[in-house]
């Protein structure tokens, strides 16, 4: 899948999640860029950049676009029940997934 700015994505998914804990993240990639996009719901997301120590918490929403770059922790919970694409340069895999907790 080529995207209209020549980046090029191998994996696509669909995930939701539901209130009542975390449901996705909590880990980093050191090689896999993601890009998800909220179909519905909304989201408490929170980031936290290994290079430079800052942490961003937001509430995503349906319509938000974001893009997770290597080594940009990750964690996501559902404020409502939730629906998300993702596309990433990399398919799953056990060894660039990180654990580390934000939520």
């Amino acid at each position: 899948m080529r995207f209209a700015n020549g980046d090029t994505y191998r994996f696509a998914a669909y995930w939701d999640c539901l209130p009542g804990g975390p449901c996705r993240g909590n880990h980093y990639h050191l090689d896999k860029t993601e890009v998800m996009f909220v179909i519905s719901g909304e989201l408490r997301a929170a980031y936290y950049d290994l290079d430079t120590g800052q942490r961003f918490d937001t509430v995503l929403v349906a319509g938000d676009l974001v893009t997770v770059h290597p080594r940009l922790v990750h964690s996501y919970m559902a404020l409502s029940p939730t629906q998300v694409v993702e596309v990433a340069s990399h398919a799953y895999s056990p060894s660039d997934t990180h654990p580390y907790v934000l939520l």
